[in-house]
C-alpha cells in the first residue's frame, strides 16, 4: 500500500488502483488482487452518449460506459461484463450489434450498436454486476432514404368493373421498412399476374407524405388468382412491391351474344353444324360463369313464316347455352335471322343472317 498511498500524497490522477496481496497460508504463498476501496458506491455512467442515427447505420461515436466511484472518478477495472440494453416494451425494437463488451481500464466501448425502427426516440439502460446501473439520454432513429414500395392495406375481391373496397393503399419505405414519410412520387399498379394485357382503370396515383391511396380503382377483366405490382417514379429506382392474391369475379348477367353463329347457308332440315352457342355476359362482357337460366332462341326476322326445329330453350351451363341439333323447316326466299333471349338478362342476341336451301 506504500506506494498507492505515496502516489495520492503526490496528487496523481483519481484512478481506482488494484492492488496484489501477498498472503502466507500454511507456509505457502498466494497472491490475490485487493480492492483497497470499498466497492459499495461504485457506479456506472454514459462518457459518451448514444446520438441521432439513421436506421440500421451504427451509432457514431460509438457509446462507452465507465465505471465510476462516488466522486465520478474512473475505476480503472478490467473484464467487467457491462451490459447493454434497449428500453423499449415493443417487440419490433431490437437493438443490434455487440451488447455486452468487458471493461478496460474500467471503459466499455460500444462499436456496433444500431437499430432498425424508425423514427423513434429510445434511451439505453447500462448494467454490470455488483454495480448500479445507468440510463443514457434520449436520443432518436431517423428513418434512411427512399428505397422501396408496400402495400399496407393490399387489394381484395371485386366484381369487374366496380371500385375496389377497402381502397388500395402503397406507402413508401425506406431499407429496412420504415415509413418515409417526407416523399412523394407518382405510383403506378400494374397487373403482375392476371389476364396478359389488363390494364386497371385510375391505377395512377401521386403519393403525398409518402403514402398513395387508390380510391377509384377498377378491374373489367374477371379472372382468379390476381397479383398487382406498385411501381415507384422512373429513375429512382424504388424496388417494387407486389400484392396478395385476389380473384376479380364477373358481374351481374347484362348481354347475350352468339359465341358459335349459324352457317351462312344451310339445307332445309338439316341441324346446325357446329351446334349454336350463346354466352351470357356481364357489363363489362366477362362469361357470367354462375349463371345457369334459360335462354330461348326465337325469329328477329323470318319473311317465310318458317319454323324452327329441335330444342329452343335450354338452360347455361356456366354461362353457356349450347342449341344442338337446330334446324329449319323450309327454304329462304331472302335469308333468316334469329335472336337469343333469356327472362333475367337485359340484352338480347341476334345472329347473322343466313340462307336456307331446298
Amino acid at each position: 500500500m506504500r506506494s498507492l498511498s505515496s502516489a495520492l500524497r503526490r496528487g496523481l490522477p483519481a484512478v481506482r488502483f488494484l492492488v496484489t496481496a501477498v498472503l502466507v497460508i500454511g507456509g505457502c504463498k498466494k497472491d490475490s488482487p485487493v480492492d483497497p476501496f470499498l466497492p459499495d458506491g461504485d457506479r456506472l455512467v454514459f462518457v459518451t452518449e448514444p446520438s441521432t442515427t439513421v436506421a440500421g447505420v451504427s451509432i457514431f461515436p460509438s457509446v462507452r460506459v465507465a465505471i465510476v466511484d462516488t466522486g465520478g472518478n474512473v475505476v480503472a477495472r478490467n473484464n467487467v461484463d457491462i451490459q447493454l440494453y434497449l428500453d423499449s416494451t415493443d417487440p419490433r425494437d431490437t437493438l443490434l450489434g455487440t451488447t455486452n463488451v468487458p471493461t478496460i481500464a474500467g471503459v466499455s466501448t460500444f462499436t456496433n450498436l444500431g437499430l432498425r425502427r424508425a423514427p423513434t426516440t429510445f434511451r439505453l439502460t447500462a448494467v454490470a454486476r455488483g454495480l448500479t446501473g445507468t440510463q443514457s439520454t434520449p436520443f432518436n432513429i431517423s428513418v434512411g432514404p427512399a428505397a422501396k414500395l408496400a402495400f399496407t392495406v393490399q387489394p381484395t375481391n371485386v366484381v369487374a368493373g366496380e371500385i375496389m373496397l377497402p381502397k388500395p393503399t402503397v406507402v413508401i419505405q425506406d431499407a429496412l421498412g420504415n415509413f418515409v414519410s417526407n416523399d412523394s412520387g407518382l405510383v403506378v399498379l400494374q397487373v403482375f399476374t392476371g389476364p396478359s394485357g389488363t390494364v386497371p382503370r385510375n391505377n395512377a396515383v401521386t403519393a403525398i407524405g409518402g403514402t398513395a391511396v387508390f380510391d377509384s380503382l377498377r378491374i373489367k377483366t374477371a379472372s382468379t388468382l390476381y397479383t398487382l405490382s406498385a411501381v415507384g417514379p422512373s429513375g429512382r429506382g424504388l424496388t417494387a412491391a407486389v400484392s396478395s392474391i385476389f380473384n376479380v369475379v364477373a358481374g351481374a348477367p347484362r348481354f347475350l351474344f352468339f359465341t358459335v353463329q349459324p352457317p351462312p347457308s344451310t339445307i332445309k332440315n338439316l341441324a346446325f353444324t357446329p351446334p349454336m352457342k350463346v354466352t351470357v355476359a356481364d357489363s363489362m362482357n366477362n362469361q357470367a360463369l354462375t349463371f345457369a337460366g334459360t335462354v330461348s332462341l326465337e325469329w328477329d326476322f323470318n319473311p317465310d313464316s318458317a319454323i324452327v326445329n329441335g330444342t329452343t330453350s335450354v338452360a347455361a351451363v356456366g354461362g353457356i347455352a349450347t342449341f344442338g341439333g337446330i334446324s329449319i323447316d323450309r327454304p329462304s326466299t331472302t335469308s333468316f335471322r334469329l335472336r337469343a333471349v333469356a327472362p333475367t338478362v337485359p340484352d338480347t342476341a341476334r345472329t347473322n343472317f343466313f340462307q336456307v336451301f331446298p
